[in-house]
């Protein structure tokens, strides 16, 4: 048996050997081992034939005991591909089993180089030329299954040849010059087994390094997926803390509003006010976006009147419209019934609404509803300036914008109908734009119909009207967030509306402040729903309405970036809204809050 040294000097060396190499052995020894059947069958016949041919010509003895000798060898090496295809692994147990398959191969060559000696006569040409022919045909034939592992081509051809030859020598006369063509034979088919292990072994090292290359983009697409993923989460998760100073700034500007007299303080104030609602647009987008890419938004589809929520969406931005001249309509039928998430396609309809109110400069904006192919059909159309077709591909790009190269803030974002893509995306809905320079753009959203019934809401209709901040006035409104800093605001806000303001920073300090001073049921609850401790705001509206044995109406205010705050609101019959929210907007849930409006408050 080969020691592992000359092993080794075919197969490189063991304790050294490259990633790759290692791959690239175990390939080799595969293709190797995974021969032996079909090796081991077509040994067996021509050996048999052997038999059959010397048995005839009067060797029956010597050819036996060689055949015997075969067989001894067959059985191990069948033994050998069983126990590899059951029990050998990776590193050091692919040696093992070359060294014992090597080995075997070389007794197996040994003989067949025994079979000139048992049974070749040189003074029978014929048969003399049939044997050689024969071993021949064994040395050359051999050469496709051995090629994989130069070592076990050269373990089988090399005794087996030198045998042949050393017979052919030992004879003398004119078989030495057959000698010398024994050995040029080996040494031609030893060249040519190395050459085509050479092109096998490069056939294995290219795809190894194809499927390592391929291993390695699957490994750094998902590392960039995951850091996309976490900077999308922590962008989320802190969520709460950048709304946090926003919302509070928003309240104390519109606390200044009504103790500002002069003009140019008024103008300044104007300037902070909108400084702050573009950060607070900016802000919401860029959440949004990183909701969207985290994964985190959740889709709750359900079946709903869409001419109702196409009608709330243009009132939302209907007296947007008219500050600029132009006409806001919705063409839709009452009582189409879609199913989808209606929260998200709100939002999908007022970043196109919002789109399209910012880039037209006269005219009309149309939103139309209608049927096509078994599917419900939105179109949000404009007559605007248009957009170029080559822009067309890339109007759904993050900061995509035309003719904004200053960055113009007035002109939005530049990422609206980027998340106007990735909400489609997740609801399915299929989205495409056409646009004529000079004319307008049409985005159309198509989804899918329903046929359940749905009760229309009252508040589908209702457009956002200016509220009147004097029927305030004496309204006892308890406030509760642990944000001292919005607390502030909070109540230097009412205050300035001439409401009654009961503040906390927490569920218990609420009950105590109640307790302390025997305050009477408040009119409303504002509360954030993120508080110290383990209670959240919905924990204080029931403890507070637990206290004074009554339904008391309150509206949930959360700067959290997931939609658990608003479902668990909805859940209880609150209010919700989402910071930064704008004074003139609180004071509209208040109203109907006073009106006794609280499911239309719920609905906000």
């Amino acid at each position: 048996m080969p020691d592992r040294r000359s092993f080794e000097a075919f197969m490189g060396p063991k304790p050294s050997v490259h990633l790759l190499e290692r791959n690239a052995l175990k390939d080799r020894l595969e293709l190797l081992i995974k021969n032996i059947p079909a090796s081991m069958a077509g040994a067996l016949i021509v050996s048999l034939a052997i038999v059959v041919y010397v048995w005839n010509h009067g060797k029956g003895y010597p050819v036996a005991l060689w055949f015997a000798l075969n067989l001894l060898i067959v059985v191990p090496r069948l033994w050998l591909f069983r126990v590899y295809r059951t029990k050998a692994s990776g590193g050091d147990g692919r040696w093992k089993w070359g060294r014992w398959f090597i080995g075997l191969t070389f007794l197996a060559g040994v003989v067949w180089g025994l079979l000139p000696w048992l049974v070749l006569d040189v003074d029978m040409p014929e048969e003399m030329l049939v044997i050689m022919l024969i071993m021949f045909g064994m040395i050359s034939g051999s050469m496709p299954s051995y090629a994989p592992v130069f070592s076990a081509y050269a373990s089988f051809s090399v005794p087996a040849s030198v045998g042949l030859a050393g017979k052919l020598f030992l004879e003398g006369g004119d078989n030495t010059i057959l000698g010398i063509l024994v050995l040029a034979f080996l040494v031609a088919n030893l060249i040519f087994c190395w050459n085509h292990r050479g092109l096998i072994l490069a056939n294995i090292y290219q795809r190894i390094e194809k499927e390592s290359l391929l291993a390695d983009l699957e490994h750094r697409t998902m590392e960039a997926e995951k850091a996309n993923r976490d900077k999308s989460r922590l962008l989320a998760a802190t969520s709460h803390d950048l709304r946090q100073p926003l919302h509070a700034l928003n309240l104390f500007l519109s606390s200044l509003e009504g103790q500002l007299t002069q003009d140019a303080q008024r103008q300044l104030l104007e300037k902070a006010r909108m400084s702050g609602a573009a950060l607070g647009e900016l802000l919401n987008s860029l959440l949004d976006l990183s909701r969207l890419d985290a994964g985190e938004v959740r889709v709750e589809m359900t079946s709903f009147d869409l001419g109702g929520l196409l009608e709330r969406c243009a009132g939302e931005f209907r007296p947007l419209a008219e500050d600029k001249g132009l006409k806001l309509r919705v063409d839709a039928e009452s009582g189409r019934v879609v199913r989808s998430d209606p929260v998200l396609l709100a939002r999908v309809m007022r970043n196109l609404l919002s789109n399209a109110v910012r880039y037209t400069e006269a005219g009309e904006i149309l939103i139309r509803a209608g049927q096509r192919n078994g599917k419900a059909v939105i179109e949000v159309r404009d007559s605007g300036k248009g957009m170029a077709p080559e822009h067309l591909p890339h109007v759904f790009d993050e900061f995509f914008q035309i003719e904004n190269p200053e960055r113009d803030r007035d002109k939005g974002l530049g990422l609206g109908l980027a998340i106007v893509r990735r909400l489609t995306d997740l609801l399915e809905i299929a989205v495409d734009v056409e646009s004529v320079p000079g004319k307008g753009s049409c985005f159309r959203l198509e989804l899918p119909s329903a046929t359940l019934p749905v009760t229309q809401d009252s508040n589908d209709a209702a457009v956002s009207r200016p509220a009147r901040i004097r029927d305030l006035v004496g309204m006892l409104v308890m406030v509760v967030d642990d944000d001292r800093t919005i607390l502030d605001a909070m109540r230097i806000l009412l205050r300035g509306w001439d409401c009654e303001v009961l503040a906390a920073e927490g569920m218990d300090e609420a009950l105590d402040e109640i307790r302390r001073h025997d305050y009477p049921a408040p009119d409303a609850l504002l509360v954030d729903y993120r508080l110290r401790g383990e209670h959240t705001g919905i924990d204080a509206v029931r403890a507070v309405r637990a206290h004074f044995g009554r339904s008391i109406p309150a509206i949930v205010i959360s700067g959290e970036a997931e939609r658990d705050a608003e479902t668990e609101a909805r859940r209880h019959g609150l209010g919700f809204a989402r910071k930064p929210i704008e004074a003139e907007a609180i004071a509209r849930l208040l109203l109907k809050l006073r009106n006794g409006n609280e499911e239309e408050a719920a609905g906000a």
